[in-house]
């Protein structure tokens, strides 16, 4: 992607904004009129979530928090092969991503980065004095969150941008997901919200227990686990109020039996709501394709599980991207130990029978993936 067209025209709304669309067309040797086709699925896909593309000079516009979100998906899929995109930036991006972690003001879980790219867009965006608008205060967001207790000195960084700061810190909330009951950042998340019965605990608590009557699963501690990242994408998407594009692979396997049920349950759940929730209507598609996956994680839904090794060798950018991708594909579990796992998954190729080379953004990979591990149980 990064090398197409349409990755050269993102990197440049953040790196050469004063290009314009014949620029980065005659720089692939195409037609300005063939650029915009090019760019027209995009432009579309965007245009649901009142974001716009612009031509010359080149730009995205639209409410500043959901384009740097949707900046960050992009970007992140284009640098997934561990190439640096902002050189000139990345020194000072990574030395604000290690003050944000070591002040607990993003979510641990959340690859580095990630969160880099996170801070390196917010940086860029306000040089080019795209700033953020007033925002939800960062006290009130880390209170949300559950981090007020844990949140330490606050860098120059935070002091300077809050509202910049609370947007990266609902990001990686968004984005990087809980794995163990044991978590205490998770304990803490879900004790405040169950203790005070908030509008977002009971919109989950609510949909988890009609899915638990719908397809039916035990009261496990991933289930705890379910409860926390589903309150963590209601938390994060209600807090930021607005409907979010989303472009990572979220649920890659194969057809589910229970999928459209889910998706139906869902909606007429939305659709119901008491007018104490009403506001969550305007978000029930921004939080639904993010819910699913969640749900079939622990449901399952009768799809064998592939107990899968990730390769240490790889680069850690890879190695990282290849998590996240994991995790939100519900046939496939993260194994520790190689003599654990099915298959080892790598993005290197190996004549070694137990290993899997595999694409990390090519569904067909995945799907590969899932009926090769299939056929070995």
């Amino acid at each position: 992607m990064r090398q197409s067209l349409v990755g050269d025209f993102i990197r440049s709304v953040l790196t050469q904004p004063q290009r314009s669309l014949e620029d980065i067309a005659a720089a692939h040797g195409l037609s300005a009129g063939t650029a915009v086709r090019r760019l027209r699925p995009l432009r579309n896909f965007l245009a649901h979530f009142n974001v716009n593309l612009t031509y010359s000079p080149i730009g995205i516009e639209g409410y500043e928090p959901v384009v740097r979100l949707t900046l960050s998906q992009l970007i992140w899929q284009m640098g997934q092969d561990g190439a640096t995109l902002f050189p000139y930036a990345e020194k000072q991006a990574q030395m604000v991503t290690k003050q944000l972690q070591d002040a607990r003001l993003v979510v641990k879980n959340c690859p580095f980065l990630r969160t880099q790219n996170m801070v390196a867009i917010a940086m860029l965006r306000n040089q080019q004095e795209h700033t953020m608008p007033a925002f939800q205060p960062l006290h009130k967001v880390v209170q949300l969150t559950g981090y007020s207790g844990v949140v330490g000195a606050r860098p120059g960084f935070v002091v300077r941008n809050p509202h910049d700061t609370a947007l990266i810190h609902l990001e990686t909330l968004l984005v990087g997901n809980f794995h163990s009951e044991a978590d205490t950042d998770l304990q803490r998340f879900v004790q405040y919200h169950n203790k005070c019965r908030s509008a977002c605990w009971h919109l989950v608590t609510g949909i988890t227990q009609q899915a638990r009557t719908l397809v039916g699963y035990s009261s496990s501690h991933r289930n705890k686990v379910l409860v926390g990242n589903m309150l963590a994408v209601t938390v994060a998407i209600d807090l930021i109020g607005h409907n979010i594009p989303t472009f990572d692979p979220i649920a890659l396997g194969g057809k589910r039996p229970t999928s459209d049920s889910l998706e139906r349950m869902l909606k007429q759940l939305f659709a119901t709501l008491p007018p104490s929730m009403g506001h969550f209507r305007s978000l029930a598609n921004t939080m639904i394709i993010r819910y699913i996956p969640l749900l079939t994680s622990v449901i399952n839904l009768g799809v064998p599980t592939v107990g899968i090794a990730l390769d240490p060798e790889q680069e850690q950018q890879v190695y990282s991207a290849m998590i996240e991708i994991a995790r939100s594909v519900p046939s496939v579990q993260i194994v520790n130990n190689e003599q654990d796992a099915d298959i080892v998954v790598t993005t290197r190729l190996s004549a070694d029978p137990h290993y899997f080379t595999l694409a990390p953004q090519s569904r067909s990979s995945w799907l590969a993936l899932e009926k090769k591990g299939s056929t070995m149980r």
